[in-house]
């Protein structure tokens, strides 16, 4: 359609990277539609929408992912602060990832409550970057629990949790090792399996941001 700017391409099997479709609208967005049986990565269709949004499809993942999606804003006002989550942006230099979202199909193998839907990373603006995950839907159940973390704020709760630990074993050392059953040593499991639960969120978090 010239009027529109777009260019409608389409191939026979074979073709590199595995592409069937591809559609073009000059200087606007770029639709790829791929053989997903074909690819290791599944990916099946990716849109973009120059400097505002990524989205890509899957199929058939070992990791369950169905979808990955960002938005994108440009540099300007951020003052020359840097951001650790960027993308190219050819000649202008690079666009802010404003947000990441991932979202995953159902994995029989987990409990409900414990198998993520939907991850969700925000990170604009950077001095409020947090992560919020959705579980998956329990029987019969008809509302979907989710955890939040704030980067900001997270190493300080997670800090809090073991310090109201220690004090409420008594306070000082001998309070802290009074037993296995003592409240200094609940306070260090809680600090210990928050903070591996944080650092492998922002694991995954990392990967999006790798793979995209």
């Amino acid at each position: 359609r010239p009027l529109e700017g777009l260019t409608t391409s389409f191939f026979d099997p074979g073709r590199p990277r595995k592409l069937r479709e591809l559609h073009e609208v000059m200087g606007r967005s770029l639709t790829m539609v791929f053989d997903p049986e074909a690819r290791l990565d599944g990916l099946e269709r990716r849109e973009e929408v120059f400097g505002e949004s990524l989205k890509e499809w899957f199929k058939n993942r070992s990791d369950k992912l169905t979808h990955r999606g960002i938005t994108m804003v440009s540099d300007e006002g951020t003052n020359g602060v840097s951001h650790a989550f960027t993308i190219p942006a050819g000649p202008d230099g690079e666009f802010l990832i404003e947000e990441m979202v991932q979202e995953f199909e159902r994995d029989e193998t987990k409990k409900p409550t414990e198998d993520v839907a939907k991850r969700v990373c925000q990170l604009l603006p950077a001095h409020k970057q947090k992560i919020i995950e959705f579980t998956h839907y329990g029987k019969n159940r008809i509302i979907q629990e989710s955890k939040e973390y704030v980067k900001a704020d997270f190493p300080t709760n997670a800090l809090n949790v073991a310090s109201a630990g220690g004090a409420a074993a008594g306070g000082g050392a001998a309070g802290a090792g009074s037993g296995k059953g003592g409240d200094g040593s609940k306070g260090g499991e809680l600090f210990e399996s928050a903070h591996a639960e944080y650092l492998a969120v922002l694991q995954a978090e990392r990967q999006c941001y790798q793979q995209v």
